[in-house]
């Protein structure tokens, strides 16, 4: 399992503030879970080797599917990177070039590398 932090960045790769913590079996699923969050090509990423969420989850009704909750009390590992320095942070694979980007894209958003 791969576990990556990730940073968004703006047009001169400064962080913007944004941050998150991702996780999956392959660097598609890690393109997959960022592209939840906002743009795959505009983020910097650093493996994760400690980290966590924790939060509280409370049910709208009692017939709660689980998408029908209230999070709250959230809280995050003290082992967050600084995403304000640029020790450790990278460029995930996919932004390489403008070919590898758009491969990547079509394979996790319509399962072929093609048009």
């Amino acid at each position: 399992m791969l576990a990556y932090w990730f940073r968004f960045v703006n047009d001169d790769g400064e962080p913007t503030g944004y941050m998150g913590l991702v996780s999956g079996y392959s660097h598609d699923d890690i393109y997959l879970q960022i592209d939840e969050f906002g743009d795959p090509g505009r983020v910097e990423i650093q493996t994760a080797k400690l980290g966590g969420v924790c939060w509280k989850e409370t049910p709208w009704e009692e017939t709660c599917t689980g998408e029908e909750v209230d999070r709250t009390e959230l809280e995050i590992t003290e082992m967050v990177p600084n995403q304000f320095e640029s020790k450790g942070w990278r460029k995930p694979k996919w932004q390489n070039s403008e070919e590898e980007f758009t491969k990547t894209f079509l394979r996790v958003h319509t399962g072929s590398e093609s048009i």
